[in-house]
C-alpha cells in the first residue's frame, strides 16, 4: 500500500481509537449510577467504535484484505489480537438474527433486559438470563451469552494509540 494512503488509514484508526476510548471513560463514570441504560448507552458506543477498527484491521471484503494485512503488518497487531473480535463482531453485526436465535434457545421468552451488578452479587440464588449483563468490577459483559472482556479491548485499544503515534512519527505522507 501507498505510504499517502497507508497514512490516511493509520489516521482514521487513530480517530476511531479516540472515540473507542472516549466511550469507555464515560463507560467507567456512569458504571456506578443506577441507571442502566446509560451504561448500557456507552457500552455499545464503545463496542462500535472498536468493531470499526476491527474492521479495518480485519476487513471482510476480499478486495480488501491486503489494506488489512499491511495496517496489522504496519502498527505490530498479532493475528490473535484481541482486537479482532471475531465472536463478537459477528454478535453485533447481525444482531437481529442472532437475537432472534438466542431468544429461540430460552426455555421461556423472558429474561432480564439489562443487568448491571457484580457476578458475585447473585450468591447462591439462581443466575437470571440476562440480555446484556455487566459486571462493574471487572468490566466483563456478556451479551446473550457472549463473554466479552472490554478492559482487555481498551487495554488493546491504549496500546494501539500508542504505537500509531509513533508510527505516525517516523511516517510521512509526503
Amino acid at each position: 500500500m501507498e505510504s499517502p494512503k497507508l497514512f490516511t488509514f493509520v489516521s482514521e484508526l487513530q480517530q476511531e481509537t479516540r472515540l473507542a476510548r472516549l466511550a469507555f471513560r464515560e463507560l467507567r463514570t456512569v458504571v456506578s449510577s443506577v441507571d442502566a441504560e446509560r451504561v448500557f448507552l456507552w457500552v455499545e458506543a464503545f463496542l462500535s467504535h472498536a468493531i470499526v477498527i476491527s474492521r479495518f484491521l480485519w476487513p471482510t471484503r476480499e478486495a480488501s484484505l491486503p489494506r488489512g494485512n499491511a495496517l496489522r503488518e504496519a502498527l505490530g497487531v498479532a493475528e490473535d489480537s484481541v482486537l479482532c473480535m471475531k465472536g463478537t463482531r459477528t454478535q453485533l453485526e447481525q444482531v437481529d438474527e442472532r437475537y432472534e436465535d438466542w431468544l429461540e434457545q430460552l426455555e421461556e421468552p423472558r429474561y432480564v433486559g439489562m443487568n448491571v451488578m457484580p457476578a458475585t452479587a447473585l450468591g447462591d440464588f439462581k443466575q437470571d438470563v440476562f440480555h446484556r449483563s455487566l459486571d462493574p468490577d471487572t468490566f466483563k459483559l456478556e451479551l446473550r451469552g457472549v463473554l466479552i472482556e472490554l478492559r482487555s479491548l481498551e487495554d488493546a485499544l491504549r496500546h494501539l494509540e500508542t504505537t500509531m503515534e509513533q508510527w505516525k512519527r517516523s511516517h510521512r505522507p509526503w
